[in-house]
């Protein structure tokens, strides 16, 4: 759990500090929320949330809840 709040305070950081009127995508951010075991009930909105930012904001988020979607070949992106 603490390393996703520390991952989501850099997300805010990289938003918060990189505003263009580009219509190119500014970058791109892996979000990713497995887990072993029991899973909050407040990530499904989380993942809504930081979506609906990167929307606002013009950035991609690509999107891990699968540890065997968790591969160098995606991660290569």
């Amino acid at each position: 759990m603490k390393q996703c709040k520390i991952f989501l305070a850099f997300l805010f950081a990289g938003i918060l500090f990189s505003f263009t009127s580009s219509s190119q995508k500014q970058f791109k951010a892996l979000l990713i929320t497995i887990t072993n075991g029991w899973r909050h009930e407040s990530v499904h909105a989380g993942v809504l949330a930081i979506q609906q930012l990167a929307v606002r904001n013009n950035f991609d988020v690509v999107y891990f809840d699968d540890p065997n979607s968790f591969t160098d070949k995606n991660l290569e992106q």
